[in-house]
């Protein structure tokens, strides 16, 4: 299989402009040490590469073209810069919200960076800010911002930018195993067969295909754990994997996609139940923050025992504003 991802002894450049690009050669690198044999088997499965492009575009494109990771008809996995910064910029700013304006007032836990609850708390919503810019506007990273480059963070500013590596180290590795699955289920095919036939794959079908490729994934990360610990960090990057194709849009729902939120609830199910609460805290940090930049207007209550509790009443009210998403796309509103 060949790759754009460069590795082996010999000196190493990364690609790109964005600071992103420092975790670059990490992502090739722990797919594959979780996955010792996965290169040749993706080589039997039909995946020819993985390509990094590096242009200076936001995500959403007026010309259509989205810059969102995605396989092509010969088997070649695309990733752009653009969206790896907007995935590591959603990775730092909910962990940040969640730490230091949820879960810490709520718990009186302190941080262990050392500062009071709330010090960093700006910074998170800066990045939020900059990374959903991005969806519609390029511009390059503002220096003054955390970033993933080690030379930007010391002593206790390291704290956040290096929880957040680690979580968008393992959502790129979920993206991934994502895209690999529409060839190992044999998706591609199916698309290939159907333009020959000059015709389309029914919306159902697709939509059943991406539930497939959920699946595959989730399966795929889960046998990458080799210590319990790393559960939690593999649950938090399948979240912000999905929660990243959230905050592309105000609807949940989709004609071809499953709703955004049922896929997240299966993540949470599936590796975390109700024994790793903070998993739950993190994907109820992103509904909040999705639905205030959206004018969602969930109505938010201070008090529950668990963040399960807190997602379920999310989840409650969110059933009603699908129902009309999908009134309106039927054509009954």
């Amino acid at each position: 299989m060949k790759s754009d991802y460069r590795h082996g002894g010999q000196p190493y450049t990364p690609m790109g402009t964005q600071p992103v690009r420092v975790l670059e050669q990490n992502i090739p690198y722990w797919f594959e040490r979780k996955y010792p044999e996965f290169r040749s088997e993706l080589e039997q499965i039909g995946v020819t590469s993985i390509k990094y492009y590096c242009d200076e575009m936001p995500i959403l494109n007026p010309n259509g073209y989205e810059q969102t990771p995605h396989v092509t008809d010969n088997g070649q996995i695309c990733l752009h810069e653009t969206f790896l910064s907007y995935l590591w910029a959603l990775s730092y700013s909910i962990i940040v919200i969640f730490d230091e304006g949820l879960n810490g007032p709520k718990t009186g836990k302190l941080p262990s960076h050392g500062k009071p609850v709330g010090h960093f708390l700006q910074y998170g919503y800066d990045v939020l800010e900059y990374g959903l810019s991005l969806v519609k506007n390029y511009k390059p990273w503002p220096t003054d911002l955390p970033n993933p480059d080690p030379k930007w963070y010391k002593g206790e500013d390291r704290y956040f930018p290096e929880k957040a590596n680690a979580i968008y180290v393992a959502a790129v590795d979920f993206v991934l195993c994502h895209e690999v699955a529409h060839v190992a289920c044999g998706h591609l095919k199916k698309m290939a067969e159907a333009q020959l036939k000059e015709e389309y794959l029914p919306k159902h079908e697709i939509k059943e295909g991406e539930i497939e490729a959920d699946a595959w994934a989730l399966e795929r990360v889960i046998q990458g754990i080799q210590d319990p610990a790393q559960r939690t960090s593999v649950g938090l990057g399948a979240v912000a994997g999905l929660a990243s194709t959230l905050f592309l849009k105000p609807e949940l729902t989709s004609s071809t996609h499953p709703d955004t939120d049922n896929r997240i609830r299966t993540v949470l199910e599936r590796l975390g139940g109700e024994k790793i609460d903070g998993l739950w805290g993190i994907a109820a940090a992103y509904y909040m923050v999705w639905s205030n930049y959206y004018k969602i207007g969930i109505d938010w209550q201070d008090e529950f025992d668990t963040y399960s509790d807190f997602v379920d009443e999310i989840e409650r009210q969110l059933l009603d504003r699908k129902d009309s998403e999908e009134m309106r796309r039927l054509g009954f509103d």
